[in-house]
């Protein structure tokens, strides 16, 4: 994967001039801030709101909803649980840090320093990760799902495959088609991917790409003697055909008859929606089993 490829202009990210009086409003307004004058240093907090500089503090769970903590001194701090949901990070040194379970929500961390930092299970999605280092970091269940210019080395071809098949499951099909593009710049030759995404833009209407890929997984899992996986791109090919007739008798059709009521009788006018949903219902749950 090209880097590039994901990267949007960081400057789309709002910086935020008045710092302190903007992270306290973010303090008291979010529903975490109760819970961080009772597990968090409030001395803490004050220091680093007020200093930008707070390394080896404790701010667990704490509330920095919005907070301007560009080029903050953070090292080996403990912001474990922390909300920094839209939080900027740009240049922040957060070496050592431990965000085990904090919210970094659409955060703006460009060129942010975060070796050797604990995140497991972070919630990164939608956070800008530009220039960001991760060496030696710990990303073990973290959700980096729409995360912006995602380090090449982070996500591997099955992840991006993962998050296709659940956002195809949840019938968000432009959005896995994007991330099968992912898997597929990653893995050129990964069979399940090319089924899924043929899947997809079937649903999207795109004929001939989902034949082409529907052609490509069929190759592939031949020479892998992948016997469903051929089975399934086969079946898939086959639905496509029939689609293609369905829509092709549904246009030819006069206008009256396509916006008829459902009461009229069955096979004289069918309703082209119900149709297309019903051919790809059972080669969807067949695609879901191969590629999983």
């Amino acid at each position: 994967m090209q880097v590039s490829t994901l990267q949007q202009n960081h400057s789309g990210f709002p910086k935020l001039q008045t710092m302190a009086a903007l992270a306290s409003l973010a303090l008291i307004a979010s529903p975490w801030a109760t819970t961080a004058a009772k597990a968090g240093s409030t001395d803490n907090l004050r220091r680093l709101l007020s200093s930008n500089i707070c390394e080896s503090c404790d701010l667990s769970k704490a509330g920095l909803v919005f907070a301007n903590l560009e080029e903050a001194e953070l090292s080996n701090a403990n912001l474990s649980q922390a909300n920094l949901s839209r939080a900027t990070l740009s240049n922040a040194d957060l070496r050592g840090a431990n965000l085990s379970g904090a919210v970094l929500y659409g955060a703006n961390l460009y060129n942010a320093d975060l070796t050797g930092a604990d995140l497991r299970g972070a919630d990164l999605r939608g956070a800008y990760l530009g220039g960001v280092k991760f060496e030696g970091g710990n990303l073990q269940g973290a959700a980096l799902q729409g995360a912006i210019a995602i380090p090449s080395n982070l996500v591997n071809a099955e992840t991006y495959q993962t998050w296709a098949m659940t956002e195809a499951q949840g019938s968000r099909h432009e959005a896995a088609v994007s991330y099968y593009n992912e898997a597929l710049e990653k893995d050129p030759k990964l069979s399940t991917a090319y089924l899924g995404r043929s899947f997809s833009v079937s649903i999207l209407g795109q004929f001939d790409q989902a034949t082409r890929d529907a052609e490509t997984a069929k190759t592939l899992f031949e020479a892998e003697g992948n016997r469903q996986g051929f089975d399934a791109a086969d079946q898939i090919l086959v639905t496509i055909g029939q689609a293609r007739a369905a829509a092709a008798e549904w246009e030819a059709k006069p206008t009256h008859q396509k916006t008829s009521s459902s009461s009229s009788r069955p096979g004289r006018r069918r309703n082209w929606g119900r149709t297309f949903t019903s051919l790809f219902k059972s080669v969807g749950s067949l695609v879901f089993r191969t590629v999983f």
